[in-house]
C-alpha cells in the first residue's frame, strides 16, 4: 500500500545517473571504446556471437585501434600537461593502452555473451488456468 505521507518519487529520470558515471569515465575511453565496439560488431558478423577470439586476433585488433588513436593521444598529451621535461615514460604509453585496450575488449565480448544468456527463458507449459489450486 502507497504511504501517503510522503511525496511520490518520480522515476523519469533513472537512466539519467548512467550518463552521469558514463561522463566520469576518462577522455580515451570515450575514443577507444566505440573503436572496440566496432570491431567486436564485425567480429560477431564474421564468426558468430559465440566466437572465442585467438591471441593473434586480440593483437590485431589492439594495433589497429592504437594505430587509429596514436595521434589523439599526442594531443591529449600537450593538453594535459605542456611541461614534457617532467614526465617520465621509460617504457612509453603503448604498454598501458595496450592492456587497456584488451581489458574494454574482453570486457565488451564477455558482456554481449552475458547479454544473450540473460535473455533466453526456459518455455513452461501455459494451459490457460493456474494449475497450482
Amino acid at each position: 500500500m502507497y504511504n501517503y505521507c510522503y511525496p511520490y518519487m518520480s522515476y523519469m529520470n533513472i537512466y539519467d545517473y548512467d550518463d552521469d558515471l558514463e561522463e566520469m569515465y576518462p577522455r580515451i575511453y570515450h575514443r577507444i571504446y566505440p573503436m572496440i565496439k566496432m570491431h567486436c560488431d564485425k567480429m560477431e558478423r564474421t564468426y558468430g556471437w559465440m566466437y572465442s577470439p585467438t591471441e593473434k586476433d586480440m593483437a590485431d585488433v589492439c594495433e589497429d585501434i592504437y594505430e587509429n588513436i596514436k595521434d589523439y593521444l599526442d594531443e591529449l598529451d600537450d593538453d594535459d600537461n605542456n611541461n614534457h621535461h617532467t614526465r617520465q615514460r621509460p617504457y612509453g604509453r603503448r604498454g598501458d593502452i595496450d592492456d587497456l585496450i584488451r581489458i574494454l575488449f574482453l570486457r565488451e565480448i564477455s558482456g554481449r555473451r552475458r547479454r544473450r544468456r540473460r535473455r533466453r527463458r526456459r518455455r513452461r507449459p501455459h494451459y490457460g488456468y493456474d494449475y497450482w489450486y
